[in-house]
């Protein structure tokens, strides 16, 4: 399965989950707003020191809401809240993530996306996603849960220089935001970190995420 189809596919079922989500949460934003607002705030706060020889700091940065897209009248963003160094060599490195979806949904009103998530009542998903990145210049890589359990992962080989569009904006998005904390994916990213273009990627199946750093970069 080539890597644009299956970013489509997995793309347009975590939208849809989040829609679902979205949909289930609109009837208590305006009661939820103050509670949400607070959640946010603690999303904000500087985040405890890290413990363990391999935990990764995980900057105020990276703890920042990161925007994943926005489309009529909603917007989705990305949190991370820890991640643990697995491996680093040669220039790489290999995170395990935890992360935190949220939907803001914009004002009847409003007449522009919102510049920036700080104040938001961001609607945060309780359940928090666990995934890994391979950050390489060479390899960038992201590795997520198969959606059939108990059957391994899934890795997408990351195309900065011509694969990033509307439907594979998330991945990307879940990239930078371990990789590169408090960066926007615009079109200087690839060139700013040394992307190269990937020729014909596929979608591979790991048993494990380590596995990944078998392929030769």
């Amino acid at each position: 399965m080539k890597i644009k189809a299956a970013l489509m596919t997995m793309t347009a079922s975590l939208v849809l989950a989040g829609c679902n989500r979205g949909a289930d949460s609109d009837s208590a934003i305006t009661n939820n707003s103050a509670a949400a607002a607070a959640t946010n705030a603690a999303a904000e706060a500087p985040a405890a020191a890290p413990t363990g020889q391999n935990r990764a700091a995980t900057t105020a940065a990276a703890r920042e809401p990161q925007e994943i897209l926005c489309n009529q009248g909603r917007c989705t963003y990305l949190r991370i809240d820890e991640q643990e160094i697995v491996r680093e060599a040669g220039g790489e490195r290999l995170l395990r993530v935890i992360s935190a979806e949220g939907n803001y949904q914009m004002p009847e009103d409003a007449v522009e996306f919102p510049q920036t998530s700080r104040g938001l009542p961001i609607i945060w998903s309780p359940q928090p996603t666990e995934y890994y990145v391979l950050c390489s210049a060479n390899r960038p890589t992201l590795i997520i849960r198969k959606e059939a359990p108990g059957r391994g992962w899934e890795a997408l080989d990351l195309d900065f220089v011509d694969g990033v569009n509307f439907a594979s904006m998330d991945f990307y998005v879940h990239y930078a935001a371990a990789c590169h904390p408090g960066e926007r994916v615009d079109d200087g990213f690839a060139r700013r970190h040394g992307f190269r273009n990937i020729e014909g990627g596929d979608a591979r199946d790991l048993a494990r995420p380590e596995d990944v750093l078998n392929r030769p970069g």
